[in-house]
């Protein structure tokens, strides 16, 4: 079968290779027109706590802002310079992706929003709140009331928002409705001072912008577009003001752009290395085809992924120069086996054997992937296996009929005839010492859990973001309480539920809510009936006549409280919807979209706080945490299921497949000491060089576990047949053209591809080493023969 298939392609060689060429140039001409992702969702399990949390915060109404600080570098001018310029502007910004400014804010529709809220108070205060209050409603009480007001006023004056809700709530009642409003403002997180409206840091000499987008975190192509419109507009500024931007969509457009750049590195490196390698090594440029058809097969496997998978990932591409250097080693075969044998099928057919068992267990490794939970492991799964597929395939039948049998290759048997057994047992004492000293260093060896390591954005975006931050004070550390429900009213109360328990063991203080502020609408009836029960008739009129009584002892007239009385019973009335004067402040708590409703609230992110709103969480359906803290732990809980569940996968696949291949237990066991020695060596120099392993680091590692294995395979196979095609060179040079594509990796600015180029380079050099050297020298011992 193998020859009348290699003679058949041999036959019409010409019109399969016009047909790859077309395949090639279609795929290449869609991943020009394609998008790519490089949304972090793509590298985590689907359906996670992570991937949620994630989720989230990307869909959230937490990551549509685009902050702009204006900064006044005149110190010689007033700050109205800096106000004006401001104004100029937020009028002069129309685009269509920009839905909201606040620029500045009105003190006395701030003044007027709040008295309507406290004129709502019938509906918010608690039947506890009344009776506090009831034991006011005494002699001393009124008396205490008035004096507190008398300092406030004329002792210590200052708090003008305080003194006009004063004649409107003489006793107090309505206090915790602002104190709740108070802890809602917390947690925004920025200092600023109100000056004529706008929002201008302690310093006086900046000034804060805040705009609404509807253009998504990770919509790279209108992102871009929204900054290209800001910063022409930016320009305009006068030249004594200066502007920084701080958003999260610069971060999702920097990690684009890195990416693209430092793929165009890693291929122009990987492309310059193969062809001096293969020019000046063979000095042939037929060797040059050895080079092109991994690309070939890269590109079409690229095309045809792109068919079936919507968000291709970038960093999926970035490995394509690893890609390369894996299915060069194929090429490499079998050019060394016709430069040392010649092209005929029966030549082939000797390197096709061990070439095939190698490719198996590389795809078979690589096809693991598929039982990940992450969707970016099953991309490059898809992508690994049918660009691998090709590549044996052409490289097998395609390539050797365009190879011209010169047979001018050194043979490197010499490497492994060469010494006694006193040679090998030296050389397996070594390898002892080297896997002692890797598996000593591989028990220190840390996991990197932060979920900031995904994130490779240019210095000057952290550099702005410092100077920020500075300047306005950095952003409370809070995590997030989210309630999601069908309805708005089924989660304000599920919303309401969780907070009475949660204050209870965290504490009022420590959490921005709105549950106090607009509870659900069986709360809010509850809350009206007790009112109007707490202030019958009596009530009233006894609290009417001691504020009399009273109020001269103090210079009060005795009307001056008369407010108070006249709306006592405004807001008595339960409607469904929001009131519009609360709209504006209920917005930043509130999501709603065609899935439901979702309640935010805030509370300080600390292992303790978080542990307990989990606990509290679990009793109620629809409600969970979003903590950074938090999210770093289930990272590394989820970093070690996926090593846990692909070591499995590993330790099972390339035994059982080596196995099946060779037939032959000892020998299986022989071709893995490479396996080991890979492996064992990535731990150990990540834990020498101090660095913490990672989700690229397992990727890479499994990859390199099928490249060793394949290395194995062919040094086993070439000890047991002592066929002369050549299999100790190609193996080295499979090895080198690997750390080739992968040496570009290591020049890359973005950390999942450096971290990608590290392990590939310490993992196929212990490989390779062990192959070349230890494998020979084991099958020695045991065999004591080739």
């Amino acid at each position: 079968m193998f020859n009348r298939i290699y003679n058949y392609v041999g036959k019409y060689r010409l019109y399969f290779v016009l047909l790859v060429l077309i395949l090639c140039i279609l795929s290449i001409f869609r991943l020009i027109t394609l998008s790519f992702s490089s949304n972090i969702d793509l590298m985590l399990p689907k359906g996670s706590e992570i991937a949620r949390d994630i989720h989230f915060l990307q869909n959230s109404n937490l990551s549509d802002k685009v902050v702009i600080s204006l900064k006044l570098n005149d110190s010689g001018l007033s700050q109205r310079k800096l106000i004006d310029a401001a104004d100029e502007l937020t009028r002069s910004l129309h685009s269509p992706y920009i839905t909201e400014i606040v620029s500045n804010i009105s003190t006395s529709n701030y003044l007027d929003e709040t008295t309507e809220l406290l004129n709502y108070a019938p509906q918010l205060i608690t039947v506890k709140q009344l009776e506090k209050l009831r034991k006011r409603i005494t002699p001393d009480g009124v008396k205490t009331a008035l004096q507190n007001i008398y300092n406030q006023l004329v002792l210590s004056p200052g708090s003008s928002f305080y003194s006009s809700f004063i004649c409107s709530d003489p006793l107090g009642a309505k206090m915790p409705i602002l104190n709740s409003l108070k802890r809602l403002g917390s947690a925004l997180g920025y200092k600023v001072n109100i000056v004529d409206g706008h929002l201008i840091s302690n310093d006086g000499k900046h000034l804060l912008l805040i705009l609404t987008t509807s253009v998504k975190i990770t919509d790279m192509k209108n992102g871009r577009l929204l900054f290209s419109y800001l910063n022409k507009r930016l320009k305009q500024l006068p030249e004594y003001v200066t502007a920084s931007i701080v958003c999260g969509h610069l971060h999702s457009i920097s990690n684009e752009d890195i990416m693209k750049s430092d793929i165009a590195v890693i291929i122009t490196i990987a492309s310059v290395l193969f062809f001096l390698l293969f020019i000046f090594l063979f000095r042939s440029i037929r060797a040059v085809l050895v080079f092109v058809i991994p690309f070939i097969g890269i590109a079409i496997s690229a095309g045809i992924c792109s068919l079936f998978i919507n968000n291709l990932a970038l960093f999926v591409l970035g490995l394509g120069s690893v890609l390369a250097g894996i299915a060069i080693d194929y090429g490499i075969h079998v050019y060394i086996a016709v430069r040392t044998g010649g092209n005929s099928s029966e030549n082939i057919k000797k390197v096709f054997k061990p070439l095939s068992i190698g490719a198996l267990t590389t795809i078979g490794i690589l096809a693991s992937f598929f039982y990940s939970k992450i969707e970016g492991y099953h991309q490059l799964a898809y992508f690994s296996v049918i660009g691998l597929s090709i590549c044996v395939l052409c490289s097998v039948f395609l390539l050797p009929h365009f190879l011209v049998d010169r047979r001018e290759v050194r043979k490197f048997n010499s490497i492994i005839h060469s010494g006694n057994n006193y040679y090998h047992i030296l050389i397996i004492i070594c390898w002892t010492v080297l896997i002692i000293f890797s598996i000593f260093y591989s028990v220190r060896l840390k996991m990197d859990n932060d979920i900031t390591q995904f994130d490779g954005s240019k210095s000057e975006i952290f550099k702005s973001e410092s100077s920020f931050h500075k300047i306005w004070g950095s952003p409370n550390q809070t995590a997030i309480l989210v309630v999601e429900a069908d309805s708005l009213n089924e989660a304000l109360t599920l919303n309401g539920l969780i907070y009475s328990k949660a204050i209870n063991e965290i504490g009022k203080d420590d959490i921005s809510s709105i549950a106090p502020l607009y509870p659900s609408k069986a709360v809010r009836d509850k809350n009206v009936k007790s009112w109007l029960k707490f202030w019958s008739r009596e009530e009233e009129v006894r609290l009417k006549s001691l504020i009399r009584k009273y109020s001269p002892q103090f210079g009060f007239s005795p009307d001056a409280f008369s407010p108070f009385f006249k709306n006592l019973y405004k807001g008595t009335v339960v409607k469904e919807q929001i009131p519009e004067f609360m709209s504006d402040l209920l917005k930043r708590f509130i999501i709603s979209n065609k899935n439901g409703y979702k309640i935010l609230s805030f509370f300080p992110d600390t292992q303790n706080n978080v542990s307990i709103m989990k606990r509290i969480c679990k009793d109620f359906k629809g409600g969970f945490i979003v903590s950074r803290k938090s999210m770093s732990n289930v990272l590394s809980e989820t970093i070690y299921s996926e090593i846990l569940y692909m070591s499995i996968i590993a330790l099972f696949v390339i035994p059982i497949l080596s196995l099946l291949l060779l037939r032959n237990f000892i020998k299986a066991f022989i071709a893995l000491i490479p396996v080991f020695s890979g492996f064992l060596g990535i731990l150990g120099m990540f834990s020498v060089f101090d660095m913490k392993f990672n989700i690229p680091g397992i990727i890479s590692t499994v990859v390199i576990l099928g490249l060793c294995i394949d290395y194995g395979i062919f040094m086993v196979y070439k000890c047991d047949s002592n066929t002369n095609t050549g299999t100790v060179i190609a193996v080295i040079l499979s090895a080198l053209t690997t750390l080739m594509g992968a040496v570009g990796l290591l020049f890359a600015s973005h950390p999942i591809l450096y971290y990608v180029g590290f392990t590939v380079v310490v993992g196929i050099f212990f490989g390779v080493i062990t192959a070349i050297l230890v494998v020979p020298a084991f099958y020695k011992l045991i065999y004591r023969k080739y």
